[in-house]
C-alpha cells in the first residue's frame, strides 16, 4: 500500500501527427509505502510511515473495494 500526498493534473497536448490527447498525471511531493506482507522467515524490510500528523483531505468510503 502507498500513500501519495500530492495533486491530480490533467494537460492536453497534441501529438506528432496533429492529433489532441489528453494526459492525466499524478504530482506526488511525497510518497509513504505501508509495511509490505512478512516473509515466512521473518526477514521482511521495515518501510517509512506517514508523519502522525498526516490527515488525509479526501474521503475513500464510496471508493469499490
Amino acid at each position: 500500500m502507498a500513500i501519495v500526498d500530492g495533486r491530480v493534473q490533467v494537460r492536453n497536448w497534441t501529438d506528432k501527427e496533429g492529433g489532441k490527447r489528453r494526459s492525466t498525471e499524478i504530482v506526488a511531493d511525497n510518497v509513504y509505502f505501508g509495511d509490505s506482507k512478512p516473509s515466512a522467515d521473518g526477514d521482511g524490510q521495515q518501510s517509512s510511515a506517514p508523519p502522525a500528523d498526516f490527515i488525509p483531505d479526501f474521503d475513500d468510503s464510496s471508493w469499490p473495494v
